[in-house]
């Protein structure tokens, strides 16, 4: 029979998967969202879209990175340890 402390260590491993897990998607999300804004610039540039709708679309899939970084980093930071939890490295503004 494990004693409380096997359990407790059991629980803790556990946990730190699960929101490595959740870090692991949300780092999938903020490679989609960089492509996005690739896939914007590239139709602007190809006159695919008007101005108004690619500075729309930009700042919108901007935002949405933010907010997903953040979340990110939160979970890292509150669950996983502050070593986890790195500034962004994207220039979040548009081009």
């Amino acid at each position: 029979m494990k004693g409380f402390s096997a359990h407790n260590r059991d629980a803790q491993n556990a946990a730190e998967a699960r929101y490595a897990g959740a870090a692991r998607f949300l780092d999938i999300s903020i490679k989609s969202a960089n492509e996005t804004e690739y896939h914007l610039l590239a139709s602007h540039d190809l006159a695919l879209i008007s101005d108004a709708d690619w500075e729309k679309y930009t700042t919108e899939t901007i935002e949405v990175r933010k907010m997903t970084y953040a979340y990110r980093a939160a979970i890292l930071r509150d669950e996983g340890g502050p070593e986890h939890a790195a500034p962004p490295t994207d220039d979040p503004q548009p081009r």
